[in-house]
């Protein structure tokens, strides 16, 4: 048991660094809402010469909604894999912790490896045994 508990503390360390590493990369995004908002406000103030013709105020817009939806989703995704790692480190919320182990595989390489890992820990019967213990 203690080594399964090893392997749990193991899994919802990367858990953690994973979900930091998925809030970072979701900042990148953060490029295009600031750019949408320069075209929107060089856009409104005339800040083109007369020989360039301003781009329309949409792809501002346009530039802000996508990296803003990019970002959230992005920020969204990180929180729910560190509260992955806590339940990890609980034993609690079984499935919650599968759904998620999951979802880290379609994130190539490095959520791949850590879900794959999570799943064939997750799925071993003395793991399923902890979980159980304190539902």
């Amino acid at each position: 048991m203690q080594e399964e508990l090893n392997n749990l503390k193991t899994l919802s360390l990367f858990h953690f660094i994973m979900s930091g590493f998925t809030a970072l990369v979701s900042c990148f995004p953060l490029i295009h809402i600031t750019i949408g908002i320069i075209l929107l406000i060089a856009g409104a103030h005339g800040a083109f010469d007369e020989q360039s013709e301003a781009p329309p105020a949409m792809v501002g817009v346009i530039f802000i909604i996508v990296g803003g939806i990019v970002v959230l989703v992005g920020w969204t995704l990180a929180l729910l894999i560190f509260l992955a790692g806590k339940n990890l480190r609980k034993t609690t919320r079984y499935h919650y912790c599968l759904a998620i182990a999951c979802l880290l595989c379609i994130m190539v390489p490095y959520g791949t490896v850590l879900g794959v890992f999570s799943i064939i820990v997750l799925t071993r019967e003395p793991v399923k045994e902890l979980f159980a213990k304190k539902n």
